[in-house]
């Protein structure tokens, strides 16, 4: 299972393939970076970072929204409360991962939806209950959307 982070703009988003077999976001995604310059070099995201305009404004954004506090919701009667014990509660606003903190999951989650139109991140659930235990990043590229009715 994959906790996906989107960006709504019409620029990095795709309509759904006619033949619904999905895309890659590897070598056929054109993100905002990935262009050929007037004078034919190649841009691509890592290149873009070497820009210090690019880094830096996408550490500004990337920083400030990770940041923000994260939190999961429960539905009560009175509308809506943090779910304080909820076991996704704990690891989206503490420690997601051994190697990471709250804060540098979501600035990388971010960066990654900034650079190439999708953050892609994978639950890690435990043997015995199945309740999610960890959330690692996964790198955006190679990574294929399939679309699907199935719910």
């Amino acid at each position: 299972m994959r906790f996906e982070f989107e960006l709504n703009w019409p620029r990095f988003r795709g309509n759904k393939p006619a033949n619904a077999e999905g895309r890659s976001y590897g070598q056929n995604f054109i993100s905002p970076f990935r262009a050929v310059s007037k004078s034919g070099t190649n841009v691509t995201e890592n290149s873009s970072l070497s820009l210090s305009a690019v880094y830096a404004c996408v550490n500004k954004i990337s920083s400030t929204l990770a940041s923000l506090p994260v939190n999961v919701f429960r539905e009560t009667e009175a509308g809506k409360d943090i779910a304080q014990g909820h076991p996704s509660q704990l690891i989206v606003s503490g420690q997601p991962n051994e190697g990471q903190t709250s804060y540098s999951f979501m600035e990388r989650l971010v960066s990654d939806a900034l650079l190439w139109g999708r953050g892609f991140a994978m639950i890690e659930r435990g043997q015995v209950t199945g309740r999610p235990v960890a959330i690692h990043n996964m790198s955006p590229v190679g990574m294929e959307q399939k679309w699907s009715t199935a719910r």
